[in-house]
């Protein structure tokens, strides 16, 4: 993994130099101005000087997202919270009105004000008020989501491993169908425009 300063110096962070894995998976920078790595085997956090892991074997960290001041971490088994004070990454443990859990693999994550917006493979997508502490699940039907995007209007564009690309409102409520297509993994605006990639199963 390579990264330009300021200066526009390349500097190179591999395996080699204490990250979990070469393969990374997602990159994050946080307000107190650490770089998160998320790799194939687990998650790392780089201080301009080191690498520190918070390792969990085999345990893919997907996306990593900061809302309000707390860091959130995405993974294979479920959302994570970064405990700042002993520095460990704990549980999400926040249930909706129904007692559901986030127990499926985050694929995604992105803010929208103070709420954080989860998808995952097998539950759908998920809505956290930072704020409230409220957790609610949609409740569109689609349950394997592989990536996540917001507009200017804050509309939430959700791509599916198994029917497309959809839009939901910043409340979990179902807007349209953009198009159908299997195997889309990941989505991005750019103004109007949507671009996506998929698999080619031809």
């Amino acid at each position: 993994m390579c990264f330009a300063a300021h200066d526009w110096h390349a500097h190179t962070l591999q395996q080699k130099d204490g990250l979990s894995s070469n393969n990374i998976e997602c990159i994050f920078k946080d307000s107190y101005g650490f770089m998160w790595f998320g790799t194939s085997n687990g998650l790392d956090r780089y201080d301009a000087a080191k690498i520190r892991s918070f390792n969990q074997t085999g345990i893919s960290v997907n996306a990593i997202m900061e809302v309000s001041g707390t860091l959130y971490v995405g993974m294979d088994n479920g959302l994570y919270v970064y405990d700042h004070e002993s520095e460990t990454l704990v549980p999400f443990t926040a249930k909706t009105r129904y007692h559901v859990v986030i127990s499926s693999p985050v694929t995604s994550m992105l803010r929208v004000g103070t709420t954080l917006v989860i998808g995952t493979y097998g539950q759908g997508v998920f809505f956290f008020d930072s704020i409230s502490g409220n957790l609610r699940q949609t409740s569109i039907g689609i349950p394997f989501i592989t990536d996540l995007a917001v507009s200017s209007g804050d509309r939430i564009y959700v791509s599916s491993d198994n029917s497309g690309v959809h839009t939901v409102s910043v409340r979990g409520d179902y807007i349209s169908s953009i198009f159908s297509r299997k195997g889309i993994s990941r989505i991005m605006l750019s103004g109007e425009d949507l671009f996506y990639l998929c698999r080619d199963d031809s």
